[in-house]
């Protein structure tokens, strides 16, 4: 699966999570606590890096951004997740933005856009042998208000 195949699949996925306005997971009273967490791109991709090589699905879902979300919102991308979790992993490193990134889309009438100016994307690159598998996962990320680098996803405008 090619890397615009893999990057729309991925926004796809996150289409399913919806109703995101912050970053404390599970908060949907507008109520959140100030959030701690990396605040530099080194930092960032060493927790991420960490939680991924832990196999705790926990610890790697705290490094999105979900105020607002439910745990069935929750569900689909814990779903993909764990199935990567499956596949071995060669590298995980940041890249810059292409330009092309989908950061607003409209689905059955509702516009969504990223919950965080997206500034940089962290790649998972998977060594699975199989030229016709999926090759990578990209993930955008930003800061929220507190400053603290997490990985986008997509609320309603």
């Amino acid at each position: 699966m090619g890397r615009d195949v893999t990057q729309l699949l991925l926004a796809s996925i996150t289409v399913l999570l919806l109703f995101v306005t912050g970053c404390g997971k599970g908060s949907t009273s507008g109520n959140v606590t100030p959030a701690t967490g990396p605040t530099t791109e080194e930092a960032f991709l060493e927790q991420f890096r960490a939680a991924y090589s832990s196999k705790d699905l926990d610890r790697i879902m705290a490094c999105w951004c979900w105020d607002g979300n439910t745990e069935e919102d929750l569900a689909p991308v814990r779903d993909q997740v764990a199935a990567d979790l499956e596949l071995p992993v060669k590298e995980i490193r940041i890249e810059p933005l292409n330009g092309d990134e989908i950061t607003q889309f409209t689905l059955r009438g509702v516009t969504y856009v990223t919950n965080l100016n997206p500034i940089a994307r962290v790649v998972i690159e998977f060594d699975t042998g199989d030229p016709n598998a999926t090759n990578s996962t990209s993930l955008l990320y930003g800061k929220d208000p507190d400053g603290v680098l997490k990985i986008t996803t997509s609320r309603p405008k």
